[in-house]
């Protein structure tokens, strides 16, 4: 092994040292970004809370002011979310631009900014408000389009208070502002107090309605004899996969024979009964993403997406062989001993019109009842034209 000379070892601690160096200068300007917002420049949450908290503990009066855009979701909603960061990039400019000498400033999260203003107490914080306000109304020209984009301020003086007191009252203050109409700065007052209660208490009644309004909805669309989704729930659903329309579909119009006789045999609560077994079977025999409907008396539909030709088919006959498999008697019937039922197929590959399709799966079953065809699956078959010459 060949010894380092003198020379070398200095060059290669020189090298060494370099290298510590730039590891430090890239530690020191990490720690540097960490302490700011990426979007704007501003504080981050995190170092505002300290500083403040710093203040504070100090002994600094002054005031904390929370701002939050109005509108904000409908200029990302309505020019995208580039322009959103851009509004944002503008609004911390703004907002450096206006503040007092030892203002802290922090973006403290979405479309909230927290402000600081020293020495600022009591009557002395309305004024800065108000030019806040105003400064916020003048338009932010951004691709050639003049946004305006206000600002609800809610503030508080700090007096001895902690700075999570703060931040609560100033929160409290700035929903009074967004409550009363927006584009306006509210400052805390004993009165506000109630503020928190009463909008819990609305947002549970909120969620409350909502909840019963689901229920109505949804009990609106359920058929309350078989649980099954409804005829509405089938139109809405038709309605809606339409709207994409280039889906394959196969659709089976299932249709009980001879169900008048059950009624007839047995009464009205016997044939209720055989309804809610034959949803039940029907349910069991399809496959996960199929949807069953009862579509009015002993008539129901289920819509297989991505199926056709044989595979629909093939689904319907297993639909049929469940409702064979319950062995309810057969009041009056031909055919067999057990109830049975007619069932009807159609498909499209897509691009058709599905409600087309539905009518034509309740053609081909009804046709089949009216030429001896029942207990039995019939795929509709396009008719083809006799030759006029």
């Amino acid at each position: 092994m060949v010894p380092f000379s003198l020379e070398e070892e200095v060059q290669a601690l020189k090298s060494q040292l370099d290298r510590i160096v730039r590891e430090r200068d890239d530690l020191a300007r990490q720690l540097e970004a960490s302490r700011f917002d990426a979007l704007t420049g501003l504080l981050n949450r995190r170092e505002f809370h300290d500083i403040v908290c710093e203040r504070l503990q100090e002994g600094q009066s002054g005031s904390l002011l929370m701002l939050d855009l109005d509108g904000f979701k409908l200029v990302n909603d309505q020019f995208g979310h580039t322009t959103g960061d851009v509004l944002i990039r503008r609004v911390g400019a703004r907002l450096s631009e206006w503040s007092p000498p030892g203002t802290l400033l922090t973006r403290y999260g979405g479309e909230e900014f927290g402000v600081f203003v020293p020495h600022a107490r009591g009557d002395d914080a309305a004024p800065l408000c108000e030019a806040l306000l105003q400064l916020f109304r003048k338009p932010h020209v951004i691709d050639g389009r003049a946004l305006v984009v206000t600002v609800s301020i809610g503030y508080t003086d700090c007096g001895n208070l902690g700075l999570d007191e703060l931040l609560r009252r100033a929160d409290i203050a700035l929903y009074a502002a967004k409550h009363r109409g927006r584009n306006r700065a509210v400052a805390f007052g004993s009165a506000m107090e109630t503020l928190p209660a009463a909008r819990r208490e609305l947002a549970s009644i909120v969620v409350n309605l909502q909840q019963q309004l689901m229920a109505v909805r949804d009990e609106a669309r359920t058929d309350a004899l078989t649980g099954l989704p409804n005829r509405r729930a089938l139109e809405e659903t038709m309605a809606t996969i339409q709207a994409d329309g280039t889906a394959p579909l196969g659709i089976a119009f299932v249709d009980l024979d001879h169900f008048g006789m059950v009624n007839h045999a047995q009464g009205d609560a016997a044939g209720d009964r055989v309804l809610q077994q034959v949803a039940t079977a029907l349910r069991t025999a399809v496959r996960q993403d199929d949807q069953v409907f009862r579509k009015g008396g002993e008539e129901f539909v289920v819509l297989m997406p991505g199926i056709t030709g044989k595979a629909a088919t093939l689904a319907a006959t297993r639909m049929l062989d469940a409702i064979r498999t319950l062995n309810i008697p057969n009041q009056g019937g031909t055919g067999g001993d057990c109830l049975t039922a007619t069932v009807g197929v159609a498909a499209t590959p897509g691009g058709a019109a599905y409600w087309s399709v539905l009518e034509q799966a309740s053609a081909v079953a009804m046709r089949a009842k009216e030429t001896q065809g029942r207990n039995a699956v019939h795929a509709w078959r396009p008719s083809v034209p006799k030759d006029a010459g």
